[in-house]
């Protein structure tokens, strides 16, 4: 059972396993720095690895994306691939 935290969306496609976090926000001025801090980049992490172990994943590509999306009269999705990944620690 995964006891770490939380994920967004994990997504697949082929040999390719995505974690996506989503963050959304009511202006266009989001830094990533400021959204997904280093701390919170490693709980995913940590939590990524109990997924992939918990279900006995193997053979597969896993990569960390973000999406962030924008509320109000112009809403707005960015996302970014590839955001972080555990070779910046």
């Amino acid at each position: 059972m995964i006891t770490e935290g939380e994920i967004d969306i994990i997504a697949q496609k082929q040999e390719l396993l995505v974690f996506v976090e989503v963050k959304t926000r009511t202006t266009q001025h989001f830094p990533l720095s400021e959204l997904i801090t280093r701390s919170k980049q490693r709980k995913i992490i940590r939590t990524a690895k109990q997924y992939l172990l918990e279900f006995q994943v193997v053979d597969k590509v896993c990569r960390f994306d973000v999406a962030l999306v924008t509320m109000g009269q112009n809403p707005s999705i960015t996302y970014l691939p590839h955001a972080f990944g555990e070779e910046s620690f």
